[in-house]
């Protein structure tokens, strides 16, 4: 057994910032227009614009990150020695019919497969007093899917927590 080195807290603003870079940067590897942008053809492209065709993906998503952050309880696992270095973090919210909605759940690399994003999922329950009846996960990475369902969690994408007006303007 692992000796447990991480304890879970509530983000601080100070957090904030390293919450929606990782967030995204780990999305983007996930997303689907990803294995199009490595068509060498393709990078010709987005190389001669600048890189627009990975930014605007970016900026789109960040905006959408940002609301759910905004909104949504975070939690960040850190070093109990060292509150302010992080190792992982859970995004999520009871939603209004029932289910905890788990929108993002991440650990560094070097802190994978320990139980970090187990015990940010169990502290999220607990923060949110939900008996994890139903769980829905609106984004995850094709390494999670697998997790996700071993759990009987729902795949459910983040659009349907939006606002009617965000989803009736697209």
């Amino acid at each position: 057994m692992i000796q447990k080195f991480w304890s879970v807290r509530p983000m601080e603003e100070g957090d904030r910032s390293f919450v929606v870079k990782s967030w995204l940067s780990s999305a983007e590897s996930a997303a689907p227009h990803t294995k199009f942008l490595r068509l060498p053809y393709l990078q010709d492209v987005n190389r001669a614009l600048g890189g627009q065709l990975r930014d605007a993906w970016f900026v789109q998503y960040h905006s959408e990150v940002e609301q759910v952050v905004d909104r949504a309880t975070c939690l960040v696992a850190c070093m109990i020695d060292e509150p302010e270095v992080i190792v992982g973090f859970i995004v999520g919210e009871v939603h209004s019919t029932g289910p905890l909605v788990i929108h993002w759940t991440y650990s560094r690399n070097r802190y994978r497969n320990l139980g970090i994003a187990n015990s940010l999922v169990e502290a999220l329950k607990e923060e949110l007093t939900h008996d994890g009846s139903l769980v829905v996960v609106t984004n995850t990475t094709p390494s999670v899917r697998l997790q996700v369902q071993r759990r009987n969690y729902h795949m459910v994408p983040m659009i349907a927590f939006q606002g009617r007006e965000k989803r009736e303007s697209r």
